[in-house]
């Protein structure tokens, strides 16, 4: 399905016979998203066709994860057949297989501006492809006590951000000698996301589900050499405790008011601001 946050409703939605494993939205066309089964077919739904614009069969087990990069026109899908298959994001012509992994991989990313690909699997190795060569990088990863389930790179393409059950690892992309891991016990993981100033993760636990997030200052590797100030931040180091940060420099007579007085302040400014980004697309 496709859903308008704006307006909280479902515009659109389809069917496959299969189950759905991962679905990655089209980076040119809206309204498109490339869904991917557990029997390896990986289909391109456009609205407003119900059937699917075109069906792949890209692997022989369960799609893992679907990856894009718009800059080279590469999609890139990994599976439990233990391969990576790129194909051409304009014909969906199939690029070539990488058979480098022994065991399932579950997560790949397209570096933000360089024809590198990064991999996990469930053998816990991290992998790095350069695709104009079609080789492996130097300096395969083993990481955690337990396999890595999402894999990205950070913003600027300097690192290789993985996480897992067990941790979090962060490797220099063109030079894997250094590295920063952080431990956690989780449950379950599964989605990354990282931003510039930090790192989001999604977890469960029975039947709750919840997020990490992590300040990306914390990590050596991610900190930024010349930061742009900001007017007050928000730093939520447990998601059911938020914790925040305070500048009283955002209000001219900050420093004259009662802390409460300038925490209600604060809020109906941060309030306010939240409003209106609501409005823009």
């Amino acid at each position: 399905s496709v859903i308008d946050l704006d307006n909280e409703e479902i515009v659109f939605s389809w069917n496959i016979d299969k189950k759905v494993t991962v679905v990655e939205m089209h980076p040119r066309l809206p309204y498109s998203v490339f869904v991917g089964d557990d029997s390896g077919q990986m289909f391109l739904f456009s609205h407003p066709k119900v059937e699917p614009v075109a069906v792949i069969s890209s692997h022989s087990a369960r799609i893992n994860c679907i990856s894009i990069s718009a800059i080279h026109n590469l999609i890139g899908t990994c599976s439990d057949d233990k391969t990576i298959r790129l194909f051409d994001l304009n014909s969906y012509k199939s690029f070539g297989v990488i058979r480098s992994n022994l065991s399932s991989v579950t997560s790949i990313a397209f570096h933000p501006t360089e024809k590198i690909l990064t991999s996990c699997s469930t053998d816990r190795y991290i992998k790095l492809f350069d695709l104009n060569k079609s080789f492996e990088m130097d300096g395969s990863f083993i990481i955690g006590r337990s396999p890595p389930t999402s894999i990205c790179f950070s913003p600027d393409g300097s690192c290789s951000i993985a996480c897992s059950p067990s941790g979090l690892s962060i490797i220099k992309a063109k030079d894997t000698k250094f590295s920063d891991h952080m431990t956690f016990s989780l449950s379950n993981t599964y989605t990354l996301c990282v931003f510039t100033t930090g790192i989001a993760i999604t977890s469960s636990y029975g039947s709750n589900a919840k997020y990490v997030l992590l300040d990306a200052n914390d990590f050596p590797l991610l900190r930024q050499t010349s930061p742009v100030p900001a007017p007050y931040q928000v730093i939520v180091r447990d998601c059911s405790v938020p914790v925040h940060i305070f500048d009283q420099s955002v209000f001219p007579e900050g420093r004259k008011l009662p802390a409460r007085k300038l925490q209600s302040r604060f809020h109906e400014k941060f309030l306010s601001e939240i409003q209106l980004n609501k409005k823009m697309p």
